[in-house]
């Protein structure tokens, strides 16, 4: 990997970073400051929150060589800071053009409603009843000679 690409917080062999610089980048990473930076201008923006460390309250920069435990306004005030100092690295938003004021639309006048002609009452068709359906006719089986109604045919046969 060449030192171009190097990611956060790797440390050149002979060049170590100070706790308070590596502190200061942890807390700008958590609170996710350096989200909006392009890639190519994170390890300028790593730098940029070293350098901010001189600009650290001294009560504080104490805290940060010491095994103290930070405040949660110790944490916000480096936040800040480094923040601050991470500014020129968000990238620019696109000029915009100035929101227009919202026209009002014009009041539309009421639609009447459609009149539709009504068609003139005329003699109305004498209905026709319809014929009755007559019920199915039922099936009555031909009759044989010798062989008796509602008899079983195969019956007969075998007696």
């Amino acid at each position: 990997m060449d030192g171009e690409s190097a990611p956060a917080l790797k440390q050149p062999e002979f060049d170590p970073v100070p706790v308070p610089a590596q502190i200061a980048v942890l807390l700008a990473l958590t609170a996710e400051l350096f989200d909006s930076v392009p890639l190519d201008q994170i390890k300028d923006a790593e730098h940029a929150v070293r350098d901010a460390v001189a600009d650290i309250p001294e009560e504080v920069r104490k805290r940060l060589d010491t095994a103290d435990k930070l405040s949660d306004e110790d944490r916000e005030t480096i936040i800040q800071i480094a923040g601050k100092s991470l500014a020129r690295f968000q990238p620019t938003p696109e000029a915009k053009p100035e929101p227009k004021p919202e026209a009002k639309p014009e009041p539309k006048p009421e639609a009447k409603p459609e009149i539709k002609p009504v068609a003139k009452p005329g003699p109305k068709p004498e209905a026709k009843p319809e014929p009755k359906a007559k019920p199915p006719a039922e099936s009555k089986p031909e009759l044989h000679p010798g062989v008796k109604p509602n008899a079983n045919p195969e019956s007969e046969e075998k007696s």
